[in-house]
Formats: structure tokens, sequence, C-alpha cells
């Protein structure tokens, strides 16, 4: 069976879409593979405290806490960001360039206070999903001359997004 990075994509909206600071995650030029992480619940914060020279402990209640996933990001060059085809002669250019897109675009942290990107998830029937996230750092992974896999780690301060509205 041979992959194909434009099938990876294609494929890649069976668990929703993502958007981030309205810029699409799934697109022909790149594509979250993993959309279903924000399905997750956050994680939990807080500890029990120990009562010296007795037996177990005092239980305290758990909290939501921030909440890492990481994202698996395909990018490709067989077009730019707009979706637009490129000539096969310029496959790799352009996956660099759309390497260089993502990050001036999503990867650079905003200059804001709290430097959180808006984070949507809308799911197949069209309900949604928001809240914010720190896009963490990329890494770069599997890389062939039409193709490059990343690895974006993102945090959500709240632990996870928000509740699921629309229809």
């Amino acid at each position: 069976m041979t992959f194909l990075a434009d099938e990876a994509i294609v494929g890649a909206t069976c668990h929703g879409t993502l958007t981030i600071d309205g810029i699409s995650m799934n697109r022909p030029a790149w594509a979250v593979l993993n959309n279903w992480v924000f399905w997750q619940p956050a994680g939990l914060r807080g500890e029990d405290n120990i009562i010296p020279g007795t037996p177990g402990v005092l239980p305290n209640r758990r909290r939501k806490t921030v909440t890492t996933h990481t994202l698996e990001l395909l990018i490709i060059g067989t077009c730019d960001e707009d979706g637009d085809a490129v000539p096969r002669s310029e496959w790799t250019t352009q996956l660099a360039r759309n390497s260089e897109w993502l990050d001036e675009f999503v990867f650079t942290p905003p200059v804001t206070l709290e430097g959180t990107r808006t984070a949507v998830l809308t799911l197949p029937d069209g309900s949604t999903r928001t809240g914010e996230i720190h896009v963490l750092d990329p890494v770069y992974g599997v890389t062939t001359p039409v193709a490059i896999t990343v690895a974006l780690d993102i945090s959500i301060p709240a632990g996870q997004l928000g509740p699921i509205t629309g229809p």
C-alpha cells in the first residue's frame, strides 16, 4: 500500500476541523491528523495530605488544570496555503514556504498579554468547541520532497476546550 500525503489530508477531517485564530488547520496544504485529541478530558491537579502517624491520607478534591496535547500535523508542498496547485518542480520549495507561513501565522506566539490563540474545533455535524490555547514548539519529523510531519504541542490553560455548542 502506498501512502499519499494528499489522501491523509482528505481523511483528516473525519473527527472535525480545527482553526487556530481563524486559520484553518485542515486545508489542502496542511492538516492536523488527530483532531480527536480535543475530545479528551482535562488533566487534574491536587494531592492528598499525609497525616503523620496515621494510616492512609486526608483526601483533597481534584480540579481541572492545564492540559498538553500533541497535534500530528502534515504539511505538503503540492499546493500553496490557498490550495492552489504548484508545478512539480516547485514542490520542495513550496513545502518550505508552507512551513514558513505556518511559523509566521500559527507557531510564533502572538503579542498579547496571555500569549494564547483561539482554537475552534468544528465537529462533522457543525457543532463547535472553542477555547484558548498556547501553541508550543513544533518538532519536525519525517520528511520527503513533498511532505513533512510535525509534532505540534499545544497547551490548553483551562484544561480543555469549552462545551459543545451548536446543532
